[in-house]
């Protein structure tokens, strides 16, 4: 899939996703219908459960991760990744 078309589908998931009626009451608002939503689809579009998993794999695959590119830590961005995977 080329960045295009991944970028095409994003933005029009976005946007469907943010029209959702959030039908959740008192304190459990708040992540929006739109994170929600994305975080499903990132499991489901790298067929990993988290960040961090989807990184290791690709790290065994291909002998490098994006996290270590970015971050040039053995530890896979630390807190970030801590973070992204709660």
């Amino acid at each position: 899939m080329s960045l295009k078309r991944f970028d095409d589908l994003v933005s029009e998931l976005r946007h469907t996703l943010a029209g959702l009626s959030d039908k959740r009451k008192g304190s459990n608002t708040t992540y929006s219908m739109e994170a929600i939503g994305l975080s499903a689809f990132s499991v489901f579009f790298t067929q990993s459960p988290s960040f961090l998993a989807h990184q290791k794999t690709m790290e065994k695959n291909k002998g490098q991760s994006n996290c270590k590119r970015r971050s040039k830590s053995a530890a896979c961005g630390g807190l970030k990744v801590r973070h992204l995977n709660l």
